[in-house]
């Protein structure tokens, strides 16, 4: 059993990688592949839903805890 997960990839990629790892109880992080506009977080383009709110993914990210991000 690994200690953590750590990916990057397509969205529905990291959606099955969160429902597997929660299942097995293994951290996981994924790195999200949102468009970035500015890439300073002035835009706000790269705006990442997550249980906390909106994060933006160039300025707060683009990694995140898998088990933070809600995939719709």
């Amino acid at each position: 059993k690994p200690d953590i997960l750590l990916a990057c990839g397509p969205t529905p990629m990291l959606k099955a990688l969160k429902i597997l790892m929660a299942e097995y109880d293994i951290p996981a992080y994924g790195s999200v592949e949102e468009r970035m506009g500015c890439g300073m977080g002035g835009c706000a383009v790269c705006a990442c839903k997550t249980k906390d709110g909106y994060k933006k993914a160039c300025v707060e990210g683009p990694v995140f805890p898998l088990s933070e991000v809600v995939f719709e």
